[in-house]
């Protein structure tokens, strides 16, 4: 996670940002809840920039790997500030600013706010379950990592936790109560996971459902609701 004074200057930023996107959002009030939420796939998306050093990129003449819109955005700014230490805050400020201009399109695109909470999807209940009882903690971060690190080579920056969690846990729970989670079966397991990933990256419109609940939005569920897929 961020640094907390480097979390609170984020925040400003993204505020900011915000304000200038949508002039009548209340971000201070009733909208504060987007923000954190925008601030928290900030977050996700700087570790995902440590974690494949996504800057190293640009240091060649011509790019290397996977160069998505994202990082283009702030791939050498982020690693710069958060990763090496020195930075151009002019740079970063404009960084955060075109990130959320990016996050705000796919939060709008992907996310429904919905008043009345649904079922628990009981396939994403009892992965959470296996999840909890059946792989360590070092094995569970491996495998959010390498969904998140998909999530965003595909420009999926809104809510990208939560999507990656919740394919995990949908797989995981999809496979009879009685299944043997061996480890052969475990490193076969992203996979079969990916495959879902690549299911919703493909799936147009809205994605993610949020439930209001007092001051907070939590999250109900993903779901395909008939929306075209490519």
């Amino acid at each position: 996670m961020l640094m907390s004074n480097k979390a609170m200057f984020y925040k400003i930023l993204v505020k900011n940002a915000m304000k200038e996107i949508e002039s009548l959002i209340d971000v201070d009030g009733n909208d504060s809840v987007v923000v954190n939420l925008c601030c928290g796939d900030l977050s996700t998306y700087i570790d995902y920039i440590k974690r494949n050093k996504i800057g190293e990129l640009y240091q060649c003449e011509e790019p290397l790997g996977y160069v998505t819109e994202i990082d283009l955005i702030g791939g050498v700014v982020f690693t710069k500030s958060i990763v090496n230490g020195n930075y151009d805050e002019e740079l970063e400020k404009q960084a955060v600013i075109d990130w959320v201009n990016l996050w705000f399109k796919k939060y709008r695109e992907r996310v429904v706010i919905e008043t009345n909470p649904r079922q628990p999807d009981k396939d994403v209940i009892a992965g959470k379950a296996v999840i909890d009882t059946l792989f360590t903690k070092e094995e569970y971060n491996e495998l959010l990592n390498m969904v998140i690190d998909v999530y965003l080579q595909h420009n999926e920056v809104a809510l990208t936790y939560i999507m990656a969690e919740s394919a995990i846990f949908k797989i995981i729970g999809s496979y009879s109560s009685g299944f043997e989670w061996t480890t052969d079966k475990k490193i076969n397991l992203p996979s079969v996971i990916f495959c879902e990933v690549r299911r919703m990256i493909n799936t147009k419109g809205k994605l993610i459902h949020l439930t209001t609940e007092k001051d907070y939005l939590k999250f109900s569920e993903y779901r395909f609701d008939g929306t075209q897929s490519l």
